[in-house]
């Protein structure tokens, strides 16, 4: 673990507490952030969807060096249609993120992303493709930490600015959500609606589970993992994930015209997280995500602490948010003295 110089930690004190208003959201409080002082830890509150897409397309828009690992994804949706790609996309809160006695204020963004991808090239090992996101425009330490991967990163404002949806006013029925983020000409609009939790949705959750749990990155000199976890308090029990359907238009450059889904299927879910910021991909070789890790309790140890460890004594090159901090001020300091 890297730690910051004394000198920069007071200087990220004072950037973290006097750089802008702090969002009141709903979500609920990080559960693990006690457990692991030295790792960053969050909550991500929001919508994940399937945006099914042609294989053709998703060819186009994949660069040509990485492989798609279709029979990854076909284990999980066995009937997903054969020239057909399943697009990812996440629209989320941070919130309540922590790294030891640091907080960074609440944060938005959105994104759409392909999983199952062949970065190193070995047939087997699955990455997430994540190339660009919005985020919150007042964010700057995540906007500055994500373009470190090579993330085209679109300041933006969103609606709502503190959740990740919000209900849709009457005369709309109880269960609808919206969501709108916008930055200058591209944007996603999503509305979904509660519905009956079909026959497919466990094939879908461990979809969900196993693509949002894969490395990720953007260019690939770098890469990041974010362990999120499905078993705590705030996904179970009467806050279990909610399956949904709904409409979801997407203006991005890679697509280079407006994308629309109607029926676009997916859940709205809360979930713990741990952080690894610009690990080695090649840290990740044989990386296989199983499903249904333990779940972590607010007090005490518990197994899922672990798998933690395992995962920290695995990855030798990894720094974590203190890089992204110590960059973030650097820069502030280069802009500061031109």
């Amino acid at each position: 673990m890297q730690f910051l110089p004394h000198s920069l930690l007071m200087l990220l004190s004072v950037a973290l507490s006097t750089a802008h208003p702090k969002c009141i959201s709903q979500s609920q409080p990080n559960p693990i952030a006690s457990q692991y002082p030295t790792d960053v830890t969050g909550t991500l509150n929001g919508t994940l969807a399937l945006l099914p897409i042609p294989m053709a397309l998703a060819r186009s828009i994949i660069p040509l060096k990485y492989q798609i690992l279709t029979s990854a994804y076909r284990s999980l949706l066995p009937d997903f249609p054969k020239d057909m790609y399943p697009a990812l996309l996440q629209v989320v809160h941070d919130h309540d993120v922590r790294y030891g006695e640091y907080r960074l204020d609440d944060f938005s963004r959105a994104s759409v992303e392909f999983p199952f991808v062949d970065l190193l090239n070995d047939g087997s090992t699955s990455f997430r493709w994540a190339p660009a996101m919005f985020m919150t425009s007042t964010n700057e330490i995540g906007i500055v930490g994500a373009r470190d991967y090579g993330t085209e990163v679109y300041p933006a404002v969103f609606e709502p600015s503190c959740d990740a949806y919000a209900s849709a006013p009457a005369p709309a029925p109880k269960g609808i959500t919206y969501y709108k983020t916008q930055a200058e000409e591209n944007f996603v609009d999503a509305v979904f609606a509660t519905v009956k939790e079909s026959g497919s949705m466990a094939l879908q959750m461990s979809f969900f589970r196993t693509a949002v749990n894969l490395p990720s990155f953007a260019n690939g000199s770098m890469c990041n993992h974010q362990t999120r976890i499905f078993n705590t308090s705030l996904s179970t029990g009467r806050n279990e994930a909610k399956e949904v359907s709904g409409t979801v238009k997407v203006q991005l450059p890679m697509f280079g015209k407006e994308m629309g889904w109607v029926d676009a299927t997916g859940v709205q879910v809360d979930t713990a997280f741990i952080e690894k910021h610009l690990v080695d991909c090649e840290d990740f070789r044989g990386f296989q995500y199983e499903d249904e890790r333990p779940a972590a309790t607010q007090t005490g140890s518990s197994s899922w602490e672990t798998f933690a460890t395992d995962c920290n004594s695995s990855q030798s090159t990894i720094l974590t948010l203190s890089t992204i901090f110590a960059n973030y001020l650097i820069t502030a300091a280069k802009q500061i003295s031109i």
